[in-house]
């Protein structure tokens, strides 16, 4: 019979327990020594990543590196499943090229260009694995660590600046605001003001006029019937729930550093303009046609490009201004309430416009006394301060009671009484100035 030749080939292994028996003590010390933690230096208002002893466990290798040399290191594959799980959802974004399309006198179409940011592996992974020698050969037990998060950035391809010759070229600053709690028709008017102002152009010297950019106040011009406050009344007119915008651009525009040239606060303490640093009245303002208005100065030689962004799962409105930085960075301090008025008794009104015995009550506003600094940082040094003092006038409960009609002889007329009841009006309440 013929005869078969087999090589043997023999595939040892490239770790045996006699290689990794010298290692057991140090991972020991390794896992002992508690949690790492992974700071974004970047942003450091970024919440941190812990890896905790039973993770860092889980991660944990020997292996033999490029240079023959036998180590403790973490597994690559399981260390990188890990970051794209834990941490590169809170940090990287992808770059993004800049859109601009105009049509007239609006950008119709918009999207600034964008810096990506990826987690830097290499770098990550070399920073961990520093951290495991010093645990490793450290002669007094070693503490829980902290590591800084390495990243790498890309530039997009073409940036904001280069697909206008406009100065649309960087955000200025920002304006936000809650309209939570808000009826339908007083978020339809609000919509239908933020698809007004949305990529609308500010040109360079231009007095800008929120109430020019809005009108028509009418149905014709998509506004709906929402309460507002005229004197000591809350009632219903068309396009109530624009001081929304009104506050929203005030904030905008401070935070952008521009001059303030027109601003009126509210008559009364309404909550959807309270502050989001601290809950406090006083960085609203109002807007009624013809006045009071809300006005700010273009002072920055280059057009500016007002974006939108209405989100109703979470009633937040934010206003954005674009153009061309000179260096100066705008802000203002949190609101402080010198003192609360209270409201004082409640007051009854008789009226034939409701049944006999029915009543109407208004809600009851404190009011208060306010002031915050609104601050213009330059770039030599120098600051730009103003101080914005607002009162706002308490109003008590006001209810209306329905009464007899009397007739021209003075006596009451026929009718049937009814009994004694209450309606409530809805506390949400809102102007237009």
């Amino acid at each position: 019979l013929p005869s078969v030749m087999l090589d043997r080939v023999i595939d040892r292994p490239d770790l045996t327990a006699m290689d990794i028996m010298p290692f057991l003590p140090g991972l020991s010390r390794i896992v002992v020594a508690g949690s790492i933690t992974i700071t974004y230096l970047i942003n450091p208002e970024s919440k941190p990543w812990t890896l905790d002893k039973e993770r860092i466990a889980s991660l944990l290798t020997v292996a033999r590196g490029g240079d023959g040399k036998i180590g403790i290191l973490f597994e690559p594959a399981l260390l990188e499943t890990w970051v794209k799980e834990t941490i590169a959802p809170d940090v990287e974004v992808a770059a993004r090229d800049a859109k601009f399309k105009i049509e007239g006198n609006r950008v119709v179409e918009f999207e600034s260009s964008q810096t990506g940011v990826a987690v830097d592996m290499q770098r990550l992974r070399a920073d961990l694995e520093q951290t495991l020698h010093e645990r490793y050969y450290a002669t007094v037990p070693a503490l829980p660590s902290l590591v800084g998060l390495a990243v790498v950035t890309m530039e997009p391809k073409v940036k904001t600046g280069d697909v206008n010759n406009l100065g649309i070229q960087e955000m200025l600053g920002t304006g936000v605001s809650s309209f939570r709690g808000s009826p339908a028709n007083r978020i339809k008017n609000i919509r239908n003001g933020v698809n007004k102002l949305n990529g609308l152009l500010i040109t360079p010297g231009e007095d800008f006029s929120l109430l020019a950019a809005l009108r028509p106040f009418t149905s014709a011009g998509g506004y709906l019937p929402e309460l507002v406050i005229k004197g000591d009344k809350i009632e219903p007119e068309i396009g109530g729930g624009l001081c929304q915008i009104g506050t929203t651009s005030f904030r905008m525009a401070m935070n952008s550093g521009l001059p303030i040239t027109a601003r009126t606060n509210h008559g009364l303490v309404v909550t959807y303009y309270n502050d989001p640093s601290n809950g406090n009245p006083g960085t609203d303002a109002t807007i009624y046609d013809p006045a009071p208005d809300f006005k700010f100065l273009n002072d920055t030689g280059h057009y500016l490009l007002w974006t939108t962004h209405m989100d109703t799962a979470t009633s937040k409105l934010e206003f954005t201004l674009w153009g061309t930085s000179d260096g100066r960075k705008g802000s203002y301090s949190a609101p402080v309430v010198q003192s609360w008025i209270p409201t004082g008794p409640m007051k009854e009104i008789e009226t034939t416009d409701l049944p006999i015995g029915k009543r109407k009550c208004q809600s009851k506003h404190p009011g208060a006394v306010t002031s915050f600094t609104y601050t213009v940082a330059l770039p030599n040094g120098d600051k730009n301060e103003k101080v914005y003092k607002s009162y706002y006038r308490p109003l008590p409960e006001i209810c209306s009671v329905g009464v007899e009609k009397k007739t021209e002889d003075g006596t009451a007329s026929a009718g049937d009484v009814v009994p004694a009841d209450v309606i409530i009006a809805p506390v949400s309440v809102d102007d237009l100035g």
